[in-house]
């Protein structure tokens, strides 16, 4: 069986008989569905996935669907009266009842996680190829569409928003965007992209350098020590405040800081987030990245992606 109707089994199994309705407009049809443009309708507890009729039908081949130049009107017959859970959806062609799954949707499963690991590892890939392939005097906005062009041709087309290249000063700027200006020798790069993988959202950033310097080295130093004894805290039980105080109060000490979350899950999963006020928990199987970061005002920016995995009594890496 593979993950999706895993995922579909548990929501037959909490939803009590009633009728639940997703569509591709909710951030966690790509759970239910290899595929992302569908009304997903659960009834009878039986799956019906209803198309409009310029969709490629032949994708669903595997799956019942009905299709239809009109695909909420089926919806209506299928439906006969009854009132479906939707969840967090707007959608009011019918009456719905609004229903919380994103218990569900907490964590992957242990099928999901393979997935995301080999994401993630073909994702760094693309990212060592491309960066063998950056010239002198290339805009940022260029080197953007050589990471993207590799990114794509490892058959990840799709992308939460677009991939962001800084260079030189202006990889000082927290979760800044791409820009015309020219990379010049002796600058550093941060590159920061967010494609989907197999319906799985990964995110990856990585510092380059073209030279190190005095001043990059001591920086490097104290961002990789920072890592060092977080270690510790990753295992199933560490609230996730914690974690977030640790990098906080490291950076602290050298006067440095930044102003984002230090960890979020990936696959567009609901936990774990890792900032100051969070409740979040970490438990086993839970994905995240771990994103502290340092900028030196109008100067540069380190900010290096790393993605792990909770295990049963600590954790793993999986890029």
């Amino acid at each position: 069986m593979d993950v999706y109707r895993l995922r579909r089994n548990i929501i037959r199994n909490i939803s009590g008989g009633r009728p639940v309705l997703f569509s591709s407009r909710n951030v966690f049809s790509r759970k239910i569905s290899r595929y992302t443009d569908f009304y997903y309708l659960l009834i009878d507890r039986e799956d019906h996935f209803i198309l409009h009729d310029s969709q490629d039908v032949s994708l669903f081949r595997e799956d019942n669907i009905t299709v239809s130049s009109d695909p909420e009107s089926e919806i209506k017959k299928l439906l006969n009266g009854r009132i479906p859970y939707v969840f967090n959806e707007s959608i009011d062609f019918i009456p719905v009842e609004r229903a919380d799954f994103s218990h569900i949707f907490r964590k992957p499963l242990d099928e999901e996680i393979d997935v995301i690991e080999t994401g993630s590892k073909i994702l760094r890939e693309s990212f060592t190829v491309s960066m063998n392939n950056i010239a002198e005097n290339m805009r940022e906005y260029e080197i953007m569409a050589l990471f993207d062009y590799n990114i794509e041709k490892s058959g990840m087309i799709e992308f939460l928003h677009p991939t962001a290249v800084l260079t030189g000063n202006r990889t000082s700027i927290p979760l800044g965007r791409t820009s015309e200006k020219i990379f010049t020798k002796g600058e550093n790069i941060i590159v920061d992209s967010s494609p989907y993988y197999k319906n799985y959202l990964l995110s990856y950033s990585q510092t380059f350098f073209t030279e190190f310097n005095e001043e990059y080295e001591k920086i490097w130093k104290i961002y990789e020590k920072m890592f060092e004894n977080v270690e510790n805290l990753l295992k199933p039980g560490t609230e996730c405040h914690i974690i977030d105080k640790y990098f906080r109060q490291f950076l602290n000490q050298y006067n440095l800081s930044f102003p984002h979350y230090s960890g979020y899950p990936v696959g567009e999963f609901t936990k774990p987030y890792c900032f100051p006020d969070s409740r979040d928990v970490l438990e086993r199987n839970m994905v995240l990245v771990l994103v502290p970061a340092i900028y030196i005002k109008n100067k540069f920016g380190i900010r290096n992606k790393r993605i792990v995995q909770i295990t049963d009594d600590g954790y793993r890496t999986l890029d």
